[in-house]
């Protein structure tokens, strides 16, 4: 059974050596401690250096390989800047080729309205010339018409100068029947001045117009002043037409004989007077007159 702590103290001072062997021991037992806690703390630093070492071979590949990454990344920003500088490129090339093609755009357009503006105007200009032909062609058969009547006027007059020259003829036979025969000279004369009087008209061809040729005046008060004489050229027709026809077979004539498009633009209101519509033109007016009167080789 151990001593109380003060009989304890007692002893030891009684007996040193018991007490210095307890603090050996004690010692001892502390060494031991220290001894084994040394080898786990050497254990330990041997475990921390291996995983250092460790940690270090880690910290390496991660410093390579984030070098090797910069390294890529660099690339990248390289291969980024060229791409960048590739379609800045690019881009300005498509904004210059997109004003290019709004200039030929415009350009195109441009001539399409200047070639579509040159068929209008063509257009027009084969309007007018149709219209100016159809005015021609409704004056041509004005003066056609205007030359039938003159020679169904003049035949009449010459159908009524016939009957006139039957009924003289058979009032101066009458006469000389009835008349007394004096002499034979007087009969003679009677004779002579009949003969010429009805041989005056084999002479009237060849006779001028200030001759003392008989004229007869027709009886209707509406046909024309016509002599004796059966007109033969055109001169002599249009000579023998009223005189408010004169200018219109006068002007046709001209323009028979001048067959220019650029005159005949007074005939273009004939054309609008009688409001003939187009597609009665387009009936009337083959093509191929038609483009032969615009390019100015039409010939009436």
């Amino acid at each position: 059974m151990p001593l109380l702590p003060f009989f304890q103290g007692v002893v030891d001072a009684a007996c040193p050596s018991n007490g210095l062997r307890k603090d050996v021991a004690a010692l001892q037992a502390q060494l031991m401690a220290k001894t084994s806690e040394c080898h786990s703390l050497a254990r330990t630093v041997t475990q921390l250096e291996e995983a250092l070492v460790r940690r270090t071979d880690e910290y390496d590949a991660v410093l390579q390989a984030l070098t090797r990454a910069q390294c890529v990344i660099r690339g990248f920003r390289a291969d980024t800047d060229t791409y960048l500088e590739a379609v800045e490129a690019s881009r300005r090339v498509v904004k210059r080729l997109e004003a290019d093609l709004q200039v030929q755009h415009a350009l195109n357009l441009e001539a399409k309205i200047s070639r579509m503006s040159l068929e209008l105007q063509m257009i027009r200009h084969r309007n007018q010339t149709d219209e100016i032909i159809h005015g021609l062609e409704s004056q041509l058969r004005l003066a056609r018409n205007t030359v039938d009547m003159c020679a169904q006027r003049e035949a009449d007059a010459a159908d009524e100068l016939e009957a006139e020259s039957g009924a003289l003829q058979a009032r101066v036979l009458r006469y000389l029947k009835d008349a007394p025969r004096s002499s034979v000279g007087s009969t003679q004369a009677a004779d002579d001045d009949e003969d010429d009087f009805f041989d005056g008209d084999d002479d009237d061809s060849s006779s001028d117009e200030d001759d003392d040729t008989p004229i007869v005046r027709p009886r209707s008060g509406s046909a024309c002043e016509l002599d004796r004489r059966r007109p033969t050229t055109m001169g002599q027709l249009l000579a023998s037409l009223r005189p408010s026809h004169r200018t219109s077979t006068g002007s046709i004539a001209r323009l028979v004989k001048k067959p220019s498009l650029s005159k005949c633009n007074a005939h273009s209101r004939v054309f609008s007077k009688d409001r003939v519509t187009r597609w009665r033109l387009c009936q009337v007016m083959s093509p191929s007159v038609s483009s032969k009167a615009v390019f100015g080789s039409y010939t009436p």
